[in-house]
């Protein structure tokens, strides 16, 4: 874990579009994401919605990823870094 905050966003960044890639690939892994969001639901039930549209490649989420988007850019809310820290691929290094 990276204690520079600018740091640890660059990673889950990375990590988020590395997610958005193999959603595109593979229709497997997104419906594998479904059954892992509706198994352990975060706390914070507007990033699983986030997450949940993101799968169906629509909303805020889909299209900041798509983009290849600067983190600057995000205006949704919560913020960038508390969505893509509840990404829904537990086992993506």
């Amino acid at each position: 874990m990276y204690r520079d905050p600018e740091k640890r966003l660059a990673r889950l960044v990375e990590h988020g579009r590395r997610a958005w890639r193999l959603m595109q690939e593979r229709p497997e892994a997104r419906d594998r994401a479904r059954r892992w969001l509706a198994e352990h639901p975060s706390a914070w039930w507007e990033v699983d919605q986030l997450w949940l549209r993101c799968l169906e490649g629509e909303g805020p989420l889909a299209d900041w990823l798509a983009s290849g988007g600067d983190p600057s850019e995000w205006s949704g809310s919560p913020a960038l870094h508390s969505v893509l820290a509840s990404h829904p691929f537990p086992d993506l290094q």
